[in-house]
């Protein structure tokens, strides 16, 4: 089972090296990046939310305000990865809404 699933792997690999599916690569390349850039966006935004109001992850021991700071590092960081799906579904729909109205 494992075997198949490399074979696979190494399958799609190539055919995105060859540039068969360059638009494809091109937009998981996109997908990968914009999922990045704005989960690290939403921690630092979460992050920066917790010192605003006082609570210090890098405390010592595991306090309950550094527990609140993780936390709300971690929604921060799940909201920027939503808020960078939304953007992206916002986008396709606009490019499909304009193919439209070449055609």
């Amino acid at each position: 089972m494992r075997k198949d699933a490399v074979c696979r792997s190494f399958g799609v690999l190539m055919t995105l090296l060859k540039g068969e599916n360059m638009a494809s690569a091109q937009k998981m390349l996109l997908e990968g990046v914009s999922d990045a850039v704005c989960f690290m966006l939403g921690a630092l935004a979460g992050y920066g939310l917790g010192k605003m109001v006082g609570i210090d992850i890098f405390e010592d021991g595991y306090s309950g305000s550094g527990m609140i700071g993780i936390l709300m590092i971690g929604l921060g960081g799940g909201a920027g990865l939503h808020i960078a799906r939304i953007w992206r579904s916002h986008q396709q729909a606009k490019n499909k809404l304009e193919e439209a109205e070449v055609d």
